[in-house]
């Protein structure tokens, strides 16, 4: 199934929203969920907490969550994460 463009949002596709994270940002956003530090990600991933951080950030901007815990919250309710 495409997906299209409309009204600012990707939509079409069986979760679309879930289409616009990388492989290493969804691990990101599901370690999140499970309530580490970017300190326990990076260890846990083997990257840097500076990358931790980067990733963090892409994906609450691509999401447009200006918290963590809305970020989790939407993460989790349109299952792109598991709890």
């Amino acid at each position: 199934m495409g997906r299209y463009l409309k009204g600012g949002k990707i939509t079409g596709g069986p979760n679309p929203n879930r289409d616009l994270l990388t492989l290493r940002e969804r691990g990101v956003v599901q370690i999140l969920a499970e309530e580490k530090s970017n300190k326990e990600i990076a260890a846990a991933l083997r990257l840097s907490v500076h990358t931790v951080e980067t990733h963090r950030s892409n994906i609450m901007r691509k999401f447009g969550a200006y918290s963590l815990s809305r970020l989790i919250r939407y993460t989790v309710r349109n299952k792109i994460v598991q709890v």
